[in-house]
């Protein structure tokens, strides 16, 4: 069965937007955890454990990016499986729990690209990715919008027009950053020469719609789901979805220590099983929020989301549905942070990836 405990995060709230782009707002502070999974439906096409194994494992609150985890635990599939899932949840960014991953303290986080994720392998630490979350989905936009104010929807029609414009990156090292360079890029502009970034996202949700509002910027990427309300006063307006922009980026990986993978692998293959089994049910619904995402959705949310500001955030995350790691996503990312100085040199895909596991899965579960 599934045991929760509640971990108060360091960061911002915002940055969970940032670093996933598919949170929705909650307060900034952990509260009481409610009751576990649902009974097990005996849906699993593999066997159950045995022994019963167990995992620790971190999860952000309120993340609609991670409803394929919150569904898992709630649908009871890890209990079914014979997994005994403890669940640490958290207020702010996944990369303030990057430390307790590296030393073993938990076992599993979901593991953006961020440039935390990279410098744990320089500093010695042994957090490998296993897996890949999501896939890009452009005619399902889930992670955010560049945005063009009022003055540029005019002037503004292709990327290069981006040509002397000043964009809003959000948070050196964030997803949002990424689109932001993606977006450069594609009109063959260089960020700096070309185009002007900045980044005055200081750690409120408001922030967007502030700068929005006191048009110091000429475009700006919002993250799902903080762009409706700047769409709904007049201050900018949709322009170009971040899958648009940046079909090939994986905003995450699945993350396991070290400790996990030597001493528990077999939770592991059993972990990532379930993963995949749900990843799968989940695309059935085409994007579409069914009435128990929401409910997951909400859960997870710690009472303080209804299921009308999840539906409003976007529709549900397309996961890949052999969780395939995308190399090209992560090395295109890791030479960004490169690029920006967020990250010393380049670490080799052997010191970082370990996907054994996730062959054992899919062997038992079959590919798709």
């Amino acid at each position: 069965m599934g045991k929760l405990t509640g971990h108060l995060g360091v960061s911002a709230l915002l940055l969970l937007a940032l670093t996933a782009c598919s949170a929705v707002p909650g307060p900034s502070a952990a509260t009481p955890s409610p009751t576990s999974a649902a009974a097990a439906t005996g849906a699993l096409p593999f066997a159950q454990m045995s022994p019963r194994a167990s995992l620790h494992i971190g999860l952000p609150e309120g993340n609609t990016a991670y409803v394929v985890l919150y569904a898992a635990l709630d649908r009871g599939y890890f209990d079914e499986a014979g997994l005994d899932v403890t669940v640490d949840h958290f207020r702010g960014s996944v990369t303030t729990q990057m430390p307790r991953l590296s030393t073993g303290d938990l076992d599993f986080l979901p593991a953006p690209p961020s440039p935390a994720l990279f410098n744990q392998v320089q500093q010695g630490f042994g957090v490998k990715l296993v897996a890949g979350m999501d896939q890009a989905n452009v005619d399902q936009p889930v992670s955010g919008w560049l945005m063009l104010l009022p003055d540029q929807k005019d002037s503004i029609k292709d990327y290069a027009d981006l040509k002397g414009k000043t964009i809003e990156g959000a948070v050196q090292g964030s997803p949002i950053d990424v689109f932001t360079h993606a977006a450069i890029a594609s009109g063959n502009l260089e960020a700096g020469r070309d185009v002007t970034i900045k980044y005055d996202v200081k750690g409120d949700p408001s922030d967007f719609l502030n700068i929005a509002r006191n048009h110091v910027v000429d475009a700006m990427v919002v993250p799902s789901p903080l762009w409706p309300p700047v769409e709904q006063q007049g201050y900018a307006s949709r322009w170009k979805s971040a899958e648009e922009i940046a079909p090939w980026y994986q905003t995450n990986g699945l993350g396991f220590s070290s400790k996990a993978l030597e001493s528990n692998r077999a939770a592991v293959v059993t972990f990532l099983k379930v993963f995949v089994y749900t990843a799968r049910q989940i695309n059935q619904t085409h994007g579409q929020w069914t009435d128990d995402l929401v409910d997951s959705a909400v859960k997870w949310s710690f009472g303080t989301n209804t299921p009308e500001q999840v539906r409003g955030a976007g529709g549900v995350t397309t996961y890949d549905p052999n969780a395939t790691l995308m190399l090209d996503s992560l090395h295109r990312t890791q030479n960004l942070w490169i690029e920006e100085g967020l990250v010393k040199a380049a670490v080799a895909d052997a010191d970082l990836i370990d996907t054994s596991p996730l062959d054992e899965a899919l062997a038992q579960l079959g590919k798709q």
